[in-house]
């Protein structure tokens, strides 16, 4: 059986984190002995109140304080004790940021484990400090490191940003995972598309402008709120949508309340 190691340096809660959380699972259904290490925080105790998670808490978290270098050795050193009591077959490393991992780059690099780092989330205009961009060109030096980005884009703004070769990082989607939940019928798109309509109070002639995504700061829904509002002032034609939920939900809607 191989045994997967899920080194997770994630502090918060998001689509990266449900999305380990299901690759993991997946993994277990496939036969595979999963261990998701993720450091417990106020964001992300949720995940720990759900039994059937399997995720262990070690202090693998990237908190951005102001001494990087103890980051980064707490980093290696809780990783490398989990490495020599758990021995994994696979390391996986998922980055909601890329500049989370320093220290688990480097120990990856210098354990020679088969390794998956995986890129969810970057912008071009981050800057990653020395001590980060080290960190990757020491993983770079790994033929045992393999590198994944969940989009094109997204693979060329790594590329971009730590000077892995675009060749190197391979794009995996982010798939749509199967739930057991009841889904909706689509074969007449039409008719689904008028019930949506007549349930939200929308005119079919309306324009819609649909958003999913966690309702967060990280977002900033409040912005698009103070756009939306600018739009059908002068388009009452235009509805927005906004499908989500998250801990901004009642800033959001108390913003909205003032502007009507």
């Amino acid at each position: 059986m191989m045994r997967v190691l899920i080194a997770n340096p994630s502090v918060g809660l998001g689509g990266a984190e449900f999305h380990t959380i299901e690759l993991a699972r997946h993994l277990s259904q496939c036969g595979a002995e999963v261990m998701h290490a993720l450091e417990r925080t106020r964001e992300n105790e949720s995940l720990f109140r759900t039994a059937n998670n399997g995720i262990s808490s070690l202090p693998l978290a990237w908190h951005r304080t102001a001494f990087p270098q103890e980051e980064a050795l707490r980093q290696s050193r809780v990783l490398r004790k989990a490495v020599s009591s758990y021995s994994p077959d696979l390391l996986i490393i998922p980055l909601a940021y890329p500049d989370a991992a320093p220290g688990l780059l480097a120990c990856a690099a210098d354990l020679g484990l088969p390794t998956v780092v995986i890129f969810h989330l970057a912008r071009k205009t981050i800057n990653l400090t020395d001590l980060q961009l080290r960190a990757y060109a020491r993983a770079l030096q790994s033929a045992n490191i393999h590198w994944v980005a969940v989009s094109p884009w997204l693979a060329d703004t790594m590329s971009f940003l730590t000077g892995i070769p675009r060749s190197r990082i391979t794009v995996i989607r982010n798939g749509a995972f199967q739930s057991d939940r009841e889904v909706a019928d689509l074969s007449d798109r039409d008719a689904v598309r008028a019930a949506v309509l007549d349930e939200f109070g929308i005119d079919p002639r309306d324009k819609v402008i649909l958003t999913v995504a966690r309702i967060d700061t990280q977002k900033n829904h409040l912005d698009l709120v103070t756009a939306a509002d600018a739009v059908v002032r002068l388009r009452p034609d235009v509805k927005f949508v906004w499908l989500g939920e998250g801990p901004s939900t009642a800033i959001v809607d108390e913003r909205i309340r003032e502007l009507r």
